[in-house]
């Protein structure tokens, strides 16, 4: 084998090398969670809507505003969905579901 203080000063070199290894791992982690946390910020999200039986894609929101453009006053969200139900060959709109849609 080699000389014993070469060999001493090479497991010496390679516990620093070792410890400054793991000391850049644990930075590189924080640094990829610091970049998680600001992309989920910045990256906007996109919304998933569920599907509606009742009317087709856009259908709801062009019937919405036909009703506005067309009414002679202001109308409250409770006339617009009230209106917006009789639409034909639609499932009817039961109380609770009409409440929730207008709050």
């Amino acid at each position: 084998m080699g000389e014993p203080h070469v060999v001493s000063a090479l497991r010496d070199k390679r516990t620093k090398l070792s410890g400054r290894i793991a000391h850049l791992e644990r930075q590189i982690d924080q640094h990829r969670a610091d970049l998680t946390h600001v992309d989920a910020v910045t990256i906007p999200t996109k919304l998933v809507r569920d599907r509606n039986s009742r009317f087709r894609p856009g259908e709801c929101v062009r019937l919405a505003c036909d009703l506005l453009r067309n009414a002679p006053e202001p109308l409250p969200t409770s006339a617009i969905t009230t209106d917006l139900n009789p639409v034909p060959q639609r499932l009817p709109i039961h109380a609770g579901q009409a409440r929730r849609l207008t709050t």
